[in-house]
C-alpha cells in the first residue's frame, strides 16, 4: 500500500510538472509579441489575474506564475535585454504605480493581453 501510494504522487506530480511547463510554453508563445510595446530600459509587469488556486512548487502554478524562473527567456525570444520583467500579483497592483515607462500584461483565461489600466499605471 505504501508503494502504491508513493507511485501515485510520483506521478501526480509529474502530471502537475509537465502542465506548468505547458503553460510557461504557451506564455512564451503569447508574450513576445506585445515586447514592441515595452519602452527602452523600460519594465514589463505580469500581472497575475486574481484567482482562489494556490500555487504549490512547480506542480501546480498558475496566471504567470509558471515563469517564475523564466522570464529570462521573454528578453532572448524578443532578441531584447534593455527592459525588465517582474510578475506580480493583482494585491500588488498599487507599488507598481509611479513606475514610467512600463507595460503591463494580464490574463484573461489562458489568453495574454494589455492590462486595460496599463497606461494610467505606467505614467
Amino acid at each position: 500500500m505504501v508503494f502504491t501510494s508513493h507511485a501515485w504522487a510520483i506521478q501526480t506530480k509529474a502530471a502537475g510538472m509537465r502542465r506548468s511547463g505547458e503553460q510557461a510554453t504557451a506564455l512564451l508563445a503569447q508574450i513576445p509579441p506585445f515586447v514592441d510595446q515595452v519602452p527602452r530600459d523600460g519594465q514589463l509587469f505580469l500581472l497575475n489575474p486574481e484567482t482562489d488556486e494556490l500555487d504549490y512548487s512547480v506542480f501546480r502554478l498558475s496566471g504567470f506564475n509558471p515563469l517564475v524562473k523564466g522570464t529570462h527567456r521573454i528578453n532572448q525570444l524578443s532578441r531584447r535585454d534593455d527592459f525588465s520583467i517582474r510578475i506580480v500579483d493583482a494585491d500588488q497592483l498599487s507599488r507598481i504605480g509611479g513606475h514610467k515607462n512600463c507595460l503591463i500584461l494580464t490574463m484573461d483565461q489562458e489568453q495574454v493581453r494589455v492590462f486595460e489600466e496599463s497606461d494610467r499605471v505606467c505614467k
